[in-house]
């Protein structure tokens, strides 16, 4: 009885629920900062819609960025097209360089054991090379071995009437053809292939290009080279050509945009605009 009587006189616990009155102002306020967000981001919208108004009304203009960065290009193209009809028209020399005499190359002792030794001789100059044994990293991996040539002096063989210039470029030629000779007499010796010994004069031949001579693969460097720079001012034109293009491209895309901006800018006006007149602002 005594239990009963206390929860009857027991004071009532006031209700911890908000009032209607109070789920109104937070409801409000949640309404209001969503408003400011959204007019933050209509306003960070309206602000890149003017800066690429700016630019398409750029791009109208008859000389704008776009034009003006074109025009160096078309120069630097004009430029590049100009080298490249230069290295089009090598500087023929006057005359081709004499022949060399047909000046047998006799294979006169080789042991093809490792490392290799190999001896030809030219005429009467003989031309020895050995292989060289490279070792790799720390000594565990053996590289291919090359053959190494030994100082000779070829100029003997060369005709009296060459310039100092002539002699140095056939003397690096010769030396080419005969390093290249030399790895291929001794790989037909290991694989027991015939050995078909070329002259003097099948080692270098005048090139009727540059007046220089060719190799025993029949390769004149100095023409080599300037077909390889020729190709670099190729490549070197597509590129210019195609930022031209692509800056071309753009101007006229920029320019295109412009209605577009324009609309969307109204319509971004005109949603700012209805939600300051509700009273919406940053800082409420």
């Amino acid at each position: 009885m005594l239990r009963w009587f206390r929860r009857r006189h027991e004071p009532t616990q006031p209700d911890q629920r908000p009032s209607p009155s109070h789920d109104g102002d937070a409801e409000q306020a949640y309404i209001r900062e969503a408003e400011r967000r959204r007019l933050r981001r209509l306003l960070q919208q309206q602000a890149e819609l003017q800066y690429d108004r700016e630019q398409a009304l750029e791009a109208q203009k008859p000389s704008n960025r776009w034009t003006v960065r074109a025009a160096e290009l078309e120069a630097a193209i004009a430029q590049v097209e100009a080298d490249i009809k230069q290295w089009d028209q090598p500087q023929r020399a006057p005359s081709p360089p004499p022949e060399l005499p047909p000046v047998p190359i006799q294979l006169i002792a080789c042991d093809t054991t490792a490392p290799a030794t190999l001896t030809l001789v030219i005429g009467t100059i003989p031309c020895t090379w050995h292989e060289a044994i490279d070792w790799a990293e720390r000594g565990h991996q053996l590289a291919p071995a090359q053959l190494v040539r030994d100082e000779v002096d070829l100029s003997p063989l060369f005709p009296t009437d060459l310039t100092e210039d002539q002699r140095t470029t056939l003397s690096e030629r010769l030396l080419t053809s005969l390093d290249l000779l030399a790895t291929a007499v001794l790989q037909a010796i290991r694989e027991q292939q015939p050995i078909d010994l070329p002259t003097l004069s099948s080692l270098v031949r005048p090139c009727p290009v540059c007046g220089g001579w060719r190799d025993l693969h029949d390769h004149c460097p100095t023409c080599l080279t300037r077909e390889r720079h020729r190709q670099q001012l190729v490549s070197e034109l597509r590129r210019l050509r195609k930022e031209r293009d692509a800056v071309l491209s753009d101007m006229a895309r920029t320019r295109d945009r412009l209605p577009i901006i324009e609309r969307q800018l109204r319509e971004i006006e005109t949603d700012i605009a209805a939600l300051q007149a509700k009273g919406v602002t940053l800082e409420n």
